[in-house]
């Protein structure tokens, strides 16, 4: 378990397990009480049922306590958790991620989180109320009925292993239904997601067909693997079931033949509550399937995390890019660059698609290791990841826009600062925008109400009030108009000419700026 699970987790657990403990204290109480008065002749009378009820809403108020010191505790373990995973997603290694789909890494990390949270803060604490009453209520059975007694012990290895063996199978099946999911519903969001697209469609019976074999994917799936374990359940079930009913025609009729109604009472309450119990440490070890899932799945990360550098990078005054080939993975890339740039160097990079040129930006801030690129003289991988992504800003068409307000935008990764706001309502770049909305103007999912050009503006405002050395801008300009992109780059060589640059563009337009270029072939 790591440390974010047990932080504070300690002594919630010595908390909850006192509560739970006391819970089933007064739960065994009632059947104590009414095997007690069974021996020393007693009759029931109004001030006993009285006592009997005191006990039960005691018991009640009891689990109301557990339950509202559990959900107390739950909001700050879960954000902890989930907060640690999000940390270690942040390190994982670019090609896993890629690979992966960060959409469904995302999903299992939120289902993760809950199954982790359900099973530490309930099932791991409840189990030990319910083996404390089982106990107590062999206990009381084998003083009653050593024929009774045998039966319901020879239940709970029933339930045990049975379930023990369903666990185990369906921790298989579970974790290949967590991968399908997760894949399915990630290639259907990827359609529905795209409005613009789907509102221009004439008819839906192509996506359709796409979603229809996806959903058919998914729910094929889960019913093999609801099948299984419902029928399973069932079986097990069904024999205990079958035992219990048996003890209670027995003692019925036993009880009716010598007159002992506080036999039939006893037994009529111990079954139930036998059986809520078996019940309970079997849901936990049930649930304790999809907490091995989640554990699994998250240590699977420690061998996809990005190496780290030791050395604190404060300024970049250089870079040197040595490659006379690019691997990724087993493909193998020629690409002769031998070069040296320094702050004022405006590098446009130019080739065909597919050649290799946003690979090769990428390998600057380390989205892959590779030897071969130098700042200040040292490799780029002897930096912390830290320090050298503080001091450099890479920016794509792809920008990524919340829904919020334009400050929440333009402040999205930088520190807020009063007066780099009053900068940003003044820059040249930012004033068509600024002529139809303010600061506080809410920004709709997906950047509905903002036009392409627009928020590469608020994207490219972002890099120019932050304080980095190197800047990457990967085909920023695709797929707006000529005006636009060029008050772009005019703005961007204005604010950063004294920085390092490099520019992938398919137009011509960067040659304007440029001092130096690698053509990719």
């Amino acid at each position: 378990m790591s440390k974010i699970h047990i932080e504070g987790y300690k002594k919630f657990t010595i908390l909850m397990v006192a509560i739970v403990l006391i819970s089933s204290v007064f739960s065994l109480i009632s059947p104590i009480l009414i095997n007690y008065w069974s021996n020393i002749g007693q009759e029931i009378t109004n001030e006993e049922i009285l006592i009997l009820l005191g006990v039960m809403i005691l018991a009640t108020g009891t689990k109301i306590v557990l339950t509202y010191f559990r959900e107390k505790f739950a909001k700050e373990f879960n954000k902890k958790n989930f907060k640690n995973y999000l940390s270690q997603y942040y390190k994982l290694d670019y090609d896993y991620i890629t690979e992966q789909g960060p959409m469904t890494l995302m999903e299992r990390m939120i289902i993760g989180v809950n199954s982790i949270y359900q099973y530490l803060t309930g099932d791991a604490i409840q189990i030990y109320s319910n083996i404390v009453i089982l106990l107590g209520i062999l206990t009381i059975v084998f003083l009653q009925n050593k024929v009774i007694f045998l039966i319901l012990f020879l239940l709970i290895p029933l339930h045990y292993f049975g379930y023990k063996h369903l666990n185990k199978e369906l921790s298989e099946r579970s974790k290949q239904l967590q991968e399908i999911s997760s894949t399915r519903w990630r290639d259907i969001l990827s359609i529905l997601n795209q409005t613009d697209y789907i509102k221009q469609l004439g008819d839906y019976q192509h996506i359709n067909k796409i979603i229809d074999f996806n959903l058919e994917e998914i729910y094929k799936a889960q019913s093999k693997v609801n099948v299984y374990a419902q029928s399973s359940s069932a079986l097990i079930s069904g024999i205990s079931n079958v035992a219990q009913t048996m003890i209670m025609v027995l003692t019925i009729l036993r009880g009716l033949e010598s007159n002992n109604y506080m036999s039939i009472l006893l037994i009529s309450v111990l079954i139930p509550l036998f059986n809520q119990s078996l019940q309970g440490i079997t849901n936990s070890n049930l649930n304790r399937r999809d907490f091995d899932i989640s554990n699994s799945f998250f240590s699977t990360w420690k061998s996809h995390l990005e190496t780290e550098g030791s050395v604190n990078l404060k300024e970049i005054n250089s870079l040197e890019i040595n490659l006379d080939e690019m691997r990724i993975g087993d493909h193998h890339k020629k690409m002769n660059i031998n070069e040296r740039y320094l702050p004022g160097d405006f590098i446009w990079v130019k080739g065909d698609s597919g050649t290799g040129k946003s690979t090769l930006l990428k390998l600057i801030p380390r989205f892959r290791t590779v030897d071969g690129i130098l700042i200040n003289g040292r490799k780029i991988s002897e930096y912390t990841l830290e320090s050298l992504r503080h001091r450099i800003e890479y920016l794509s068409q792809n920008v990524p826009i919340i829904k919020g307000t334009l400050r929440d935008n333009l402040f999205l990764d930088i520190p807020y600062s009063s007066k780099i706001e009053e900068e940003m309502k003044k820059d040249p770049l930012l004033a068509s925008i600024f002529k139809n909305k303010t600061m506080d103007s809410i920004i709709t999912e997906g950047a509905g109400n903002l036009s392409g050009g627009e928020k590469q503006k608020i994207a490219v405002a972002r890099i120019l009030y932050n304080d980095v050395d190197l800047l990457l801008l990967d085909e920023i300009t695709s797929g707006i108009d000529e005006e636009t992109a060029k008050e772009i780059y005019d703005r961007i060589f204005e604010k950063m000419k004294n920085k390092i640059v490099f520019v992938i563009s398919h137009n011509d337009l960067p040659s304007k700026y440029t001092n130096k270029i690698i053509e990719i072939k």
